[in-house]
């Protein structure tokens, strides 16, 4: 598995997150394993967010985000797609 780029969580973002739609699409930048791995970071940073997380939680994610992401823009970009995502659904 690749880092996850720049690209690929606007790929994300194209399909709103909805692996069919974007499973249908003919050209693909993230691999299956890429795509479930951009929805788990964003419901982990939701979790956190919301203050429903531990602090071991919160240092495993934090570990996470650097070991995936390809630096500190996607890492801002994939907290921004939660937050956003979290108060759409409020």
């Amino acid at each position: 598995m690749e880092n996850i780029t720049l690209p690929k969580l606007r790929e994300y973002q194209k399909f709103g997150g909805d692996d069919d739609m974007w499973s249908r699409g003919s050209k693909r930048l993230n691999s299956s394993e890429e795509w479930n791995l951009i929805r788990s970071l964003i419901q982990d940073i939701t979790l956190v967010k919301n203050g429903a997380a531990s602090i071991e939680y919160k240092e495993k994610l934090n570990s996470d985000l650097l070991k995936y992401c390809d630096g500190e823009e996607t890492v801002k970009e994939i907290e921004k797609m939660a937050l956003a995502l979290a108060s759409s659904q409020r």
